[in-house]
């Protein structure tokens, strides 16, 4: 039961995030990619929706095998978007209180990738 309450969570919180980048009006606060990078946005909330369904889509695939390599997709895909929105797209702060909130923001990106290992770690 605990794990189905993550993926729903998981899932809820992928399908949100990609519809606030596919939507131009919609900030995404702190999970942006960075500025002007609006096509960008567009690709990777399309793709963040599509896995919060896949992930939604576990409930009715039967194969432990499958659910594990969905979850597996996800949870790399959310490491390439990390990497970009991180530490491609921008430089990091020289500022200690500019730094801590940047640390914030990545540790909370770092609790979703946890979500989708303990969820590929329980199909294994």
């Amino acid at each position: 039961m605990r794990v189905q309450i993550l993926r729903i969570s998981t899932a809820i919180f992928f399908i949100c995030l990609g519809l606030a980048g596919i939507l131009p009006q919609i900030d995404e606060s702190v999970f942006s990619l960075g500025y002007r990078k609006y096509n960008l946005e567009v690709v990777f909330g399309v793709i963040e929706v599509l896995c919060g369904l896949l992930l939604l889509a576990g409930f009715w695939l039967s194969s432990r095998d499958t659910l594990f390599k969905v979850t597996i997709a996800v949870l790399v895909i959310w490491l390439v978007r990390l990497a970009l929105s991180q530490f491609i797209f921008k430089a990091w702060p020289a500022s200690f209180d500019a730094m801590l909130g940047r640390l914030i923001v990545v540790t909370a990106e770092l609790v979703i990738a946890s979500s989708l290992w303990t969820l590929t770690r329980s199909y294994d």
